[in-house]
This record gives C-alpha cells, structure tokens and sequence, in this order.
C-alpha cells in the first residue's frame, strides 16, 4: 500500500493538479485554431500536468515545457506565454536542451528518448533497449559535451522473473545509441528518479532513486556516485536516510560553482555533500512529505529551492533553515527553473512563476492548453440554450480542481475542497446553470459535493464512508434530484449500490445492487423520454462486467445483459426520445448498442475496441459521438457507419463528450489535452 501510495504521488500526474492562491484564481486564454474548417480549437483551461521546464542558455527568455501527455510547448517571453510546439503519442517524463546547441531538444519516455534539432517543431524516436526503461527517470546533458547523455531509469537483471534494479543509460553520440549499466543488481525491483552532471567536473555524476530490496522490509532510497564519466558507480546512500522503512531519494542537484557540493531531496528533507558524495548530511528539514524537486541558485549558491507534495520551500544558508513560499496546492513539483530572483517551477497543475525570488507567485502558464480533464458538463445559459457555443462549462481537472467558463475561453478556478485528491466527476441540471454537483476520490473527506450558486460556495454531501469514485447523474429537469453511483458500504465490506436523493443531496436513500464484497458501479444513465428508467453498469469482485435497470426510479432494480462477457463498461447513453435504445462502451472489447433495454447487444462497426465515453445528440438522436484513445468518432445514422473527427493529432484520450445540436459543436475533455471543440 505504501509503495503504490509513493507511486501515485511520484507520478502524479499522472494524474494529479494543483490549486493556487488569489494571484490564480481566474485566468483568460484565447481559444487556438488547430486547423482549417471544422477544425478543433482548444478551449483551456490552462495548465496542465507538467514533467519539465527548460530554458535556452544562449537565449534566456526562450523556454520549453513538456506535459506527462506527451505536448511540447514553447515560450518566446520567459514563460508569459506558451504555444504548443509539438504532439508525441507517449508519456513524457523529462526534456533536456543541449547547452551548446540549444536547437537540439531531447524529450524522454518510459522506454524512448526523442530528440528534436529543430527547437521541437520534429522530433526523432530512439528505445532505449528491451531491457531497460525509464517510466519516472530524468536526463542530463554533459556541460562540456553534448553528445554525452545520461538517463536514469531501471533495468531487469533476472529476465525469468523480471526482477529489476537501479540503472544509468549512457549515450556518446548524442542519443543515437544507448549502454545500459546497472547499479546494484540485487533488487527486485527499482526506479531511478533524478540524475545531474557536475558543471566544474562532468566526469562527476550522482544518480538516485529508490527499489525494493530482496530481503523485504520497504523500498529503500538510494544515491550512486561515479567519478568517472559513469564507468563505475559507487552507492553513497547515507544510512540516516534508510533509518525508516519506505524512504526514496527523488531529487539531485549539484552546485554549479563547487563540484564537490551537491544536495538530494528525499522523503525527510534534504541532505548536503561537501566532499563529492563520499559523506552527507541531513540538513534541517522542513516538514514535508516525499520531497520531490531541489535545485540550487547558480548566482548565490546557498540558496536552494526544494518542493514535493503540496509545498514549496526556500533557504538561503545552504539547507540549514528553510521558509514555505505562500503558494498552496495539491499535488507535487516537478522542476524548478532559476535566474536569478525569477523562478519558475513545474507542477503537475501548470507553471507558476515568481519574480521576486518566491515572495509572490502567479500563474505562468496562459497558453499552456494541456489541463488533465477528467469529466466537464456544458449547462444552457439563462436562455436555456446552448447556440452557438453559449451557455456555461464546468470542468472537473483531477488534482487541479474545478474551472468554470462563461463562453469558453475565460476561466475561472472553484473550490478545491480541502482534504480531497482529486475532482473526478461534475454533473448539473439542464434547467438550471448554477447547480452543479462533483464528486472527488482518493480521501476519506467527503466524496460528494453541491453548489447552488455556480461554483462560489460547496456544501459537502454524502459525507464518511462508502462513496469514493462515484458516478453522477442530475436530472434534466428537476435540479433537486440526484443519484450517484457507486458502492454500498455495510459491515465493513463495499458493494455496488446507488445513492438516490429528491432534495439536493440532503437525505439519501441506499439500494444495493449486488452482495458481492469488492463489487462496484462504473457508469450510470438515465432515460430522458422517461425519467424513471435508470441504468447502472459496474464489476463484481472478479471484475467481470454487470448491469442492471430500474424502471420506477431506483427503488426496485433488475440484473439485464452486459454488453460484453469480460470488458468493464466505461460509458452509458440513453436515446433521448426512447427508454429502451442505449449505448456503451467498454475498456476493451468494443462498443454497443441496445434497442430493448439491454436485453440483447450489437457491436458497433467503429474502430475503436475500448472507448472511454458516448454521447448522443439531443436534437438528433440518430447522432452518436464515441470518445476514446485514438479520438472522437462521429455516427450520423445511429451507428451503423463512422467518421473520424480526430484531424488533430493531439484529440487522443478523449474522456467525456458533451453535443450542441442546434449549433452542431462537438466538445471533447482531453486527458492532458483540456476541452477542445469543433463544428460537424
């Protein structure tokens, strides 16, 4: 638990965004043209789940950021504003630029490196091997010679049980080829976080991580040290940094006026070398949970800036005292990127930037196009109509919270409900724009929450146990009428059930569906031709699929067909004008459509075989949008026959889809991509 626990809060990313103060709370970005007629525009918010920033050495103003969802953009006003440069069809976890010639950009995967010599307008895909891999790991450039690269990631040493340990890959001529070397190869498993080349002495290297030793008892943190160019490697973990079980070294960085001095955040804080890594010491640490990013001023070498998990922290003495910065999220940093008193730090919620040396942040990401959304709704305006692209968008971005947008192009940042990780779901009444209703997962908080008066105040509903990842759904017409989907709570044991309430989330009614511990919702939809038709998909404890329909309003429900034996259902539709025509997706084996209430299932010809959402045009219930990984397609005829609409290559991930059929917009949630829409 603790492991995936550390994983999730390394990675996240990967899910996971950040909530700023005052300075954020409400930005603007001009929607961006992706193309010719028809094209997608993406909306905003902005921001998004950052992995790295970095910055031109010959031309200062000039900086890169790349997104975990694979975007690569580019600011030419140091960091004012950002214009996508690049889309790559992988996660990205680190970008280098060659300090010499810095055209060359190098952005890093899980198992590839890509490289750009074009300042990323193209980039060129090299794996790293088969047995080697990099899903958390960082690059560094040699100072004195680019064409000497090093990646630190992991490799499997025990190919029969995959058995992995700590490893560093080298490349000599500039990222064409690649030799991996392992560092301690009696792991079971291992990851590499951080790497970093001396800039007095490049033949200086200090890599670190943390694995799961063989013996048990926790992952262990771990720092190496090679001398020479990374020929040979030396662990140099100090023992008071492993005095506790689960401990991980995430981040180094090396002073780049003193070789010999160099500072590793880790779970407890920080600890400083003054004698090139052969002995450390714990400095006085803030505190802070898993402490993920650390970089040292070059101008004034005793300041250091650290960060890791909701907090960011300076000190001017060398490590020894440390001030919080007034800047509040959720989440983790990633990079920090400093001149001076300008800083910029990476963040999995966007790019906020000080230039007062950390007195005052604000958000420095208007452009950056790329929030993690995970669900969003588009309300009528006061007219009750969506024309024309009018009417109100609430967003549900992860650990970045809930934005809202009057037309569009203007956000505004909501509550981020204190205690919870992440936003998961938001749903609100067609008849009514200021009533919206989230769900958020990941806490032992309340999971549920409602607002009357579009977004400024969330009274907490469903609060304790019993609730986490629920699915929502509002009735068109009676804003005071929930039901939420998701597990039943009795005796200590989850079961699928749902929640039902006629005044707003006050009291709640529970029906279990099932009384199989382990068994729980995954989707949920109502019949708008009839209100009292409901359907709810979810998995038992062996995760195969059910489904069940009510027809008097959730009080009595009954076990119909699942669309397919083995694959989850990701999303329900309902034909607007009849009860018993609906359609799903599924996680793998296809997508389908139903004509009697699901009791009997076709497959639709399109071409993805998972999906992760449907919508039906309300105007047009003959047209039917699918969302998945590859994009949106488009049916004009019920399913029978498919257009791609995904022309652009970042539309990928799609997530959620909402229809304007009067105006014949389409707008898809992007994971990693923001809201993007175009006309059909």
């Amino acid at each position: 638990m603790k492991k995936a626990r550390l994983l999730a809060i390394l990675c996240v990313g990967a899910a996971a965004f950040f909530a700023f103060g005052p300075a954020g709370a409400g930005e603007s970005d001009a929607p961006r043209r992706t193309g010719g007629a028809g094209a997608w525009t993406t909306l905003g918010p902005a921001g998004g789940d950052i992995s790295s920033i970095v910055r031109n050495p010959k031309a200062p103003s000039e900086l890169y950021a790349a997104t975990r969802s694979g975007l690569i953009f580019q600011s030419g006003n140091n960091g004012g504003s950002w214009t996508r440069k690049a889309v790559i069809e992988d996660t990205l976890c680190d970008l280098a630029i060659d300090p010499k010639t810095p055209s060359t950009l190098y952005a890093l995967s899980g198992t590839s490196i890509y490289k750009s010599v074009n300042k990323g307008a193209a980039f060129v895909k090299t794996a790293l091997g088969d047995e080697a891999y990099a899903n958390l790991g960082r690059i560094a450039v040699d100072p004195s010679n680019p064409r000497i690269i090093y990646i630190v990631g992991a490799m499997y040493h025990d190919a029969a049980s995959r058995k992995s340990c700590l490893a560093v890959l080298k490349s000599v001529n500039g990222g064409r080829s690649w030799t991996a070397k392992a560092l301690d190869p009696t792991s079971e498993w291992a990851y590499g976080l951080d790497i970093a080349v001396s800039h007095k002495n490049p033949s200086l290297v200090f890599a670190c991580g943390y694995y799961g030793p063989a013996s048990g008892g926790g992952y262990k943190a771990a720092i190496f040290r090679s001398a020479n160019g990374g020929g040979a490697w030396k662990n140099v973990t100090p023992a008071f940094m492993n005095a506790e079980a689960y401990r991980a070294a995430s981040a180094v960085a090396v002073d780049p006026t003193n070789a010999a001095k160099a500072y590793v955040a880790y779970t407890d804080g920080v600890a400083r070398t003054s004698d090139g890594g052969a002995s450390w010491k714990k400095r006085v640490s803030p505190s802070w949970m898993y402490c993920h990013t650390v970089a040292v001023d070059a101008t004034a070498p005793d300041t250091l800036y650290a960060g890791g998990f909701r907090r960011l922290y300076k000190s001017t003495d060398g490590g020894k005292n440390w001030t919080e910065f007034p800047l509040r999220f959720y989440g983790s940093a990633s990079r920090w990127l400093v001149r001076g008193k300008t800083l910029h730090v990476a963040t999995d919620g966007g790019i906020f930037k000080s230039a007062n040396g950390g007195a005052l942040f604000a958000s420095g990401h208007a452009g950056l196009l790329a929030a993690d959304i995970k669900s969003f709704v588009h309300l009528p305006a006061g007219s009750g109509s969506l024309s024309a692209g009018a009417g109100t968008f609430y967003a549900a971005a992860g650990r970045y919270g809930i934005f809202k947008s009057e037309s569009g192009s203007a956000w505004t940042k909501l509550d981020d409900f204190a205690g919870s990780d992440a936003v998961a779901h938001i749903v609100g009444p067609r008849s009514d724009p200021l009533r919206i209703y989230v769900s958020t997962e990941g806490s032992a908080n309340p999971r549920a929450y409602g607002s009357v008066d579009g977004g400024r105040v969330f009274k907490p509903l469903l609060p304790g146990a019993g609730c986490e990842g629920l699915r929502l759904l509002a009735y068109p017409a009676d804003p005071d009428r929930l039901l939420a989907a998701g597990y039943i709570e009795s005796g200590g044991k989850p079961c699928m059930g749902v929640f039902l309430s006629n005044d707003a989330g006050t009291s709640w009614t529970r029906v279990r569906l099932m009384n199989e511990s382990g068994s729980e919702a995954d989707a949920a939809a109502l019949a708008p031709s009839n209100v009292k038709v409901l359907y709810v998909a979810g998995h038992g404890a062996d995760w195969k699929p059910v489904l069940f329909r009510s027809t008097n309003g959730g009080t009595a429900w009954t076990r119909i067909k699942a669309p397919a034996p083995a694959a989850s259902v990701t999303c329900l539709a309902v034909h607007p004008s009849s009860q018993t025509t609906l359609y799903a997706t599924t996680s793998w084996q296809g997508n389908f459509k139903s004509t009697d209430g699901g009791s009997s299932w076709t497959k639709l010809a399109c071409t993805a075989s998972g999906a992760n959402c449907v919508a039906v045009n309300p105007s047009d219930p003959n047209e039917v949008f699918i969302g998945s990984s590859e994009g949106v397609e488009y049916s004009a005829d019920g399913g029978s026959t498919w257009t791609d609409l995904s022309a652009d290559p970042a539309v990928k991930n799609v997530v959620w889809i909402e229809v304007d059929g009067p105006a014949r917009l389409v707008y898809a949630g992007i994971k990693g991509g923001g809201i993007c829409r175009r006309s059909y």
